[in-house]
C-alpha cells in the first residue's frame, strides 16, 4: 500500500510531526509512505512569500524525521520525500498512484484530484496546537 501526504512543512515543528506521524499510523509493515515538499516557486504563489527555508533543506528535514521514526524503522516503511511540480499539483501524485492520501487540518484537496484518482481513500487529519504550532505564528515569534 501506498500513502501519501502534501505540504509545505516550512519551519518543521511539533505539529507536522504530529501530521506525518499520525499519517504514517495507515502504514502497515512493508508500505511505501511518500511526502511531497511544496516547491519555493509554488509556495510564493499561493502564499505570497517564500518559505523561511528552502525547498531542498525541508526535504531533508523531512527525510531526516522519517528515518529516524522508529515506526518506520520497526514496520520497515519505504520513505520517499519528493519535491512537487511547479506547474502541475497532480503530477506527482498520479504517478505516486497512492492508495491513501492525508490532509492536513488547514489544507483543501486540489481541484481535479478525487476524478484523477477515484480508487484512493482521502483522509483528513486533525490540529495538534494549531494555536501553538502553525508555521505563521512561529514565524512572527522569531
Amino acid at each position: 500500500m501506498k500513502i501519501l501526504v502534501a505540504g509545505t512543512f516550512d519551519l518543521f515543528h511539533k505539529g507536522h510531526e504530529f501530521f506525518i506521524t499520525s499519517a504514517l499510523h495507515f502504514a502497515q509493515k512493508n508500505d511505501e509512505f511518500h511526502v511531497i515538499i511544496a516547491t519555493d516557486k509554488n509556495v510564493y504563489t499561493l502564499k505570497k512569500k517564500f518559505p523561511y527555508t528552502s525547498e531542498e533543506i525541508r526535504k531533508k528535514t523531512v527525510y531526516t524525521f522519517l528515518r529516524q521514526s522508529s515506526f518506520c524503522k520497526q514496520n520497515n516503511i519505504k520513505i520517499f520525500v519528493h519535491i512537487g511540480d511547479n506547474t502541475d499539483f497532480l503530477k506527482l501524485p498520479q504517478y505516486i498512484n497512492p492508495d491513501i492520501i492525508c490532509f492536513g487540518y488547514d489544507q483543501t484537496i486540489p481541484k481535479n484530484l478525487k476524478t484523477t484518482l477515484p480508487h484512493c481513500i482521502y483522509y483528513t487529519i486533525d490540529s495538534y496546537f494549531p494555536e501553538k504550532y502553525k508555521t505563521s505564528k512561529i514565524k512572527k515569534k522569531a
